[in-house]
């Protein structure tokens, strides 16, 4: 084999691919949802009974995308079954491998800035299909030899450590610019970043743009990889990217992308990110210079270390402002700026978007809450403040609310409302109650967002999206018309500030987000207000109508600013916008054909058989298969299927047991429809442990007995697993009773005249965990104030058999002295009679510096401080970046109990970690030096005073 050695390396590492794959928890999707199908010979749309046109839209969009509209990327094409899901309250989708599938969460964003205007579902059928192909033409050379040894598993680590994660994003956007008259790449807000990195002559080399930073402003793959895909067709040939996709996952040498990418164009990865950016900046600093500017004034200083952002600024009657914000050492909160001083008021918890309102005294914004056994089904709930009694409370429960503002008088609240019948409407709330008092009628069943009263509540306001367009729609509540404020567009339209009979919004009409006003007479006459260099947005104007505020983006993060309005129209003038739309501008420079342009107005529509989707098997697949390596030396060989719905799977392997060097044969069983998943398993295994004969002896040290013997385990038991969001913490209960028929014979040892009793015997295992984490910040070391504890009992149901073991472990969080700082405390004991008949796994965590000792019963106390160093941000060769070294600071108080002889095992030390990313792992990995300093005798190694130890952590 021409590339054997490169073969064999890569065999070794995909081997990691159990701990690599996506974990997902089984049966998250409500067991009530009645799902139907259809499919064509390359998608199968399995969705809930009431969304059967939204499911045809999918499929057809898919299929004509799929017939003749992806040159770019390559030929093949793998039939994909698609989920949508209706529950999520989250804008997301995904296609994932292991097994090969995809899931749309179809209820879109109310910041129609950050996706662009298209359709969502549209959006994430261009988008997450265009995964699906990249993934099916990846199966070239070791990727495809890694498939047929590891299955899908292993088929995506390969493609994540051959194809660097900027291709996967930025071809998928690129994608949906292509085929759309928005999408991203045409988009100003998505290249905000990167702009504002330009114009402050900030430039970052191609491996900080490939991995990030803790530190500075990095723009995301996303970005990064659009900017580079753009670039390679326009300069060479629409056909490119798919030689490239397929050279590199070939994987012909030890940097396979940028040798195919070399190949085609003669620069490697790293001179190619070079070129296309120089290309870039020449262009925006030339567009810059022929721009007329107006000057806005600062009111949050730019941080010099931290990269931090103001956003949706709203001004008060006493001439302060509140508003969001959030920094790399802060979680986000709102805070109120009085003449330059900042004031925390209260956290902001986890949401589906950023947003922030007000009237009067009354804030409000929305959060994130689950239902607590099934994962995919999420809510908005409104969330209020009140400046005056700093009472926060939630409004609604269990609702998919969105973008709320409260009425003048704070009686009542507009509000969009989606349901899972992907209905959009705006509803009027009891501010107290959250009980819906109108609901503003939508027959064309339009994407809302926005909502503002106007007119003394006698109209409110709103963004309509219908096709693919915008546009500013006014309501009268009182005669029930509707009255288009502006023309439809494609271009990007942010949250409108309504004052004085004025509408004032960010849009995208230049290719840079600026600040417009128009009147809500249906005139239609727009105003610019702004031109700044880089973007503006969430506009808030004074009571007057004198002063803008607004958010503007630096190269280290947001910042508020103003302008007196005007000033700014006087510098634009005041004739108004003629508004080209974004297709039409060529500042994107997006080179389309005959092939891949905008196609969702030409989508022919197909006839679909409809089909209930049931049964226990319903799209089961064998996704994985092959070697696994594991901890402790040890290692598998076996597969794993699981159905689409991830609610049944069914796994067997034969394991190597490193610690006791035996082999082991398990087979698995979990169903997960229903509230509780259930689960049945057989293992049968060759063991081996070893025993002391006797007591400890400080002279002769143990002396010890190898036993060997077969045993076999039956095992069956349910799950309670239940999880929460609220505000800022994600709260855990799992429960998990066991009962086990165990078997044991065939006993032998290296002892003369040894015996021991065959064992047949019923055990029972209860294990109990509790966490409540709370959410970091980018730079956020620990996890403020959360805690944990976790228990594990096990106990044999028969008196003729001794064997009983009880464990547990409780860790709490806190802040440090500083706020990247962490302070971390940790109990653990175990009590397991040395004596007993059978012994059951030991996974104690031992305090550190020691040698396990087998003891009867064992606790130890941790102490732990950790503090960031330095953000090195470099790397070597495009294998390895460092991104923070940080070290830890411990203390660990354990005592151990042995034939009633205690031991303490005192130790403290310093730990130094180095967080780095590792070849194109879209993930950050901590390799770790631990010098530990023992206080005590060590029982096994009576003369260590210190050890030193290497360890590795991985956060995927």
């Amino acid at each position: 084999m021409k590339h054997s050695v490169f073969y064999l390396f890569f065999f070794i590492l995909f081997s990691f691919h159990s701990t690599y794959a996506q974990y997902n928890t089984l049966g998250n999707h409500p067991s009530t949802v009645k799902w139907k199908y259809i499919k064509n010979d390359k998608i199968k749309v399995i969705f809930p009974d009431s969304t059967l046109e939204q499911a045809k839209r999918i499929a057809d969009v898919i299929a004509y995308i799929n017939k003749e509209k992806h040159i770019s990327v390559g030929d093949k094409s793998y039939k994909l079954d698609l989920l949508l899901n209706t529950n999520n309250a989250i804008a997301n989708g995904y296609v994932a491998l292991a097994p090969f599938r995809s899931e749309f969460y179809a209820t879109g964003m109310q910041n129609q800035q950050f996706l662009g205007t298209m359709n969502w579902l549209d959006n994430l059928s261009i988008h997450e299909y265009r995964h699906a192909l990249q993934y099916s033409n990846t199966r070239h050379g070791l990727t495809n030899f890694a498939y047929y040894i590891g299955g899908e598993s292993a088929w995506s680590l390969v493609n994540a450590i051959s194809i660097p994660s900027w291709y996967w994003e930025g071809d998928a956007v690129h994608s949906e610019t292509l085929l759309s008259e928005n999408g991203r790449g045409r988009l100003p807000s998505f290249f905000e970043e990167q702009r504002a990195l330009f114009v402050n002559n900030r430039n970052y080399n191609y491996m900080q743009m490939r991995n990030g930073s803790f530190k500075n402003l990095i723009p995301d793959h996303y970005t990064m990889g659009y900017n580079m895909i753009n670039y390679g067709r326009n300069q060479y040939d629409e056909k490119i990217w798919a030689r490239v996709l397929a050279g590199g996952s070939a994987f012909h040498s030890f940097y396979p992308f940028s040798k195919a990418l070399k190949k085609e164009t003669g620069l490697s990865t790293s001179r190619f990110y070079k070129a296309s950016y120089a290309a870039l900046k020449e262009k925006w600093m030339e567009e810059l210079e022929t721009m007329t500017l107006t000057e806005t004034t600062p009111i949050t200083t730019k941080p010099k270390n931290v990269v931090t952002n103001y956003t949706y600024p709203k001004a008060l009657a006493d001439g302060s402002i509140i508003c969001l914000k959030n920094s790399y050492d802060e979680t986000t909160q709102l805070v109120q700026i009085i003449d330059g001083t900042e004031k925390a008021l209260t956290p902001i918890g986890i949401g589906t978007e950023p947003y922030l309102d007000i009237n009067g005294n009354n804030v409000c914004w929305t959060e994130i809450r689950n239902d607590g056994r099934r994962q995919e089904r999420t809510y908005s709930v409104i969330v209020s403040y009140n400046l005056k009694t700093s009472k926060k409370s939630v409004i609604t429960k269990k609702s998919k609310y969105f973008s709320p503002m409260f009425s003048a008088t704070g009686e009542k609240i507009v509000t969009v409302s989606a349901n899972k019948n992907l209905e959009n409407n705006i509803k009027i709330l009891d501010a107290k109650t959250g009980a819906v008092l109108k609901t503003i009628p939508n027959p064309k069943n339009d994407f809302i967002s926005y909502p503002k009263w106007l007119d003394n509540e006698n109209a409110i306001v709103y963004l309509s999206k219908r096709n693919s367009k915008l546009c500013m729609l006014k309501y009268d509540l009182k005669n029930d018309i509707i009255t288009e404020l502006m023309p439809w567009t494609s271009h990007s339209i942010g949250m409108p500030k309504v004052i004085n009979n004025e509408i004032y919004f960010s849009a995208s009409f230049t290719g840079i987000s600026n600040i417009y006003c128009l009147k809500d007479d249906g005139s239609k006459q727009i105003k610019a207000i702004t031109s700044v260099e880089v973007g503006a947005d969430f506009p808030e104007v004074t009571a007057d109508g004198t002063v803008l505020y607004m958010s503007e983006q630096t190269d280290m993060g947001k910042q508020l600013t103003q302008i007196n309005i005007e000033e700014g129209i006087s510098e634009l003038g005041s004739n108004p916008v003629t508004i080209m739309e974004p297709v039409d501008l060529k500042r994107f420079d997006v080179k389309t054909n005959e092939i891949e342009k905008p196609i969702l107005n030409d989508i022919p529509v197909n006839e679909y058989e409809v089909k209930e989707y049931k049964g226990l098997f319903r799209g089961m697949k064998l996704h994985t298969w092959g070697f696994t390596i594991g901890s402790n030396n040890s290692f598998s060989l076996g597969g794993s299927m699981s159905n689409i719905l991830n609610d049944f799977s069914i796994d067997a392997s034969t394991q190597y047991n490193g610690n006791e060097k035996r082999m082991s044969y398990n087979a698995a069983v979990t169903y997960a429809k229903y509230f509780l998943p259930v689960t049945a398993s057989l293992i049968t295994a060759k063991r081996s442990n070893t025993y002391n004969v006797s007591g400890f002896n400080p002279g002769d040290g143990y002396r010890t007995k190898k036993v060997d013997f077969d045993e076999v385990s039956k095992n069956i038991g349910f799950i309670v697993p239940l999880s929460w969001l609220h505000s800022n913490y994600a709260t855990s209960f799992l429960l998990a009773p066991t009962f086990s028929a165990i078997e044991t014979n065939n006993y032998s040892s290296n002892q003369v005249g040894y015996s021991h009793e065959n064992l047949n015997f019923n055990s029972a295992h209860v294990g109990f965990s509790f966490s409540n984490t709370r959410r970091r910040a980018v730079q956020n070391l620990s996890a403020k104030w959360s805690q944990s504890v976790k228990v594990d009992y096990f106990k044999s149901l028969d008196n003729s058999v001794s064997s009983e073991k009880i464990s547990a472990t409780v860790n709490l969080s806190a802040a440090g002295f500083s706020k990247n700082h962490g302070l971390d405390f940790s109990f653990r004991y175990k009590k397991e009679l040395i004596t007993n008949d059978y012994l059951y796994v030991d996974n104690f965590i031992h305090a550190r510096g020691y040698s396990p000792l087998n003891s009867d019963q064992e606790t130890v106390y941790s102490a732990n401080y950790s503090f960031p160093i330095c953000y090195p941000d470099s790397g070597f060769g495009g294998i390895i970046f460092i991104k923070r070294i940080h070290a830890n600071l411990f203390f660990d108080g354990g005592m151990t109990e042995r034939f009633n002889t205690k031991f303490k095992q005192n130790s403290t030390g310093v730990e130094t970690i180095f967080t780095f990313s590792l070849f194109n792992l879209n993930a950050d990995f901590g390799l770790g030096i631990r010098n530990s300093f023992l206080l005590n005798t060590d029982p096994l190694n009576a003369n260590a005073k210190s050890n030193n130890e290497i360890f590795v952590t991985m956060n995927l």
